[in-house]
C-alpha cells in the first residue's frame, strides 16, 4: 500500500468511508472518485452526493502476487462495480472465495479495515464489496 500523509487521509476519508462521489450540476453526471471538474463539460463540481450501496460486477480480476505486507489476503477478487445509479466504482470483493465472484454477481458496500500504517498508528479503513446476500452488513 503507498503511504498517505496523514493529513490528506483525514482530509479524504470521507470519501472512502461513505462512498461520496461529485455531481455535475450542468449534465447530471457523477464521478468516483470525486473531481474538481467535470471532464465533459468542464463546469466546476461543487455538490457532493451520497452514492448508491448496491451494485453489481461488472468485470473482475483475482490477484495471485501482491503486496509484501498484504500477503495473508491471497489470493483475492478486485472488481469493477457498477452501482444502482450507473456510477462505476473499483473494490476489493470479499466475503466469498475469488473464484466464485462472477460477472453480474449483485454486491453491496461493506466497511472493512485495510490495514495499519508502516510508520504510525494510523489504522485504515475503507469500502470493499460484498455478496448481496452476505449477512450482518449495515448500510447506513
Amino acid at each position: 500500500m503507498v503511504e498517505q500523509s496523514i493529513p490528506l487521509y483525514w482530509r479524504t476519508r470521507q470519501f472512502r468511508y461513505r462512498l461520496m462521489g461529485t455531481k455535475c450540476e450542468k449534465d447530471g453526471k457523477v464521478y468516483f472518485p470525486p473531481r474538481k471538474l467535470c471532464p465533459e463539460c468542464g463546469e466546476i463540481l461543487n455538490k457532493t452526493v451520497l452514492l448508491p450501496r448496491t451494485g453489481k460486477v461488472v468485470s473482475y480480476s483475482v490477484v495471485h502476487n501482491g503486496l509484501s505486507n498484504r500477503e495473508e489476503e491471497l489470493p483475492y477478487a478486485v472488481g469493477l462495480i457498477e452501482l444502482d445509479d450507473g456510477t462505476r466504482v473499483v473494490g476489493q470483493i470479499i466475503g466469498i472465495p475469488p473464484e466464485n465472484v462472477s460477472i453480474g454477481m449483485r454486491v453491496k458496500f461493506a466497511f472493512r479495515k485495510y490495514g495499519a500504517a508502516t510508520n504510525s498508528a494510523v489504522i485504515r479503513y475503507g469500502y470493499k464489496f460484498v455478496p448481496e446476500t452476505y449477512p450482518n452488513v449495515n448500510l447506513s
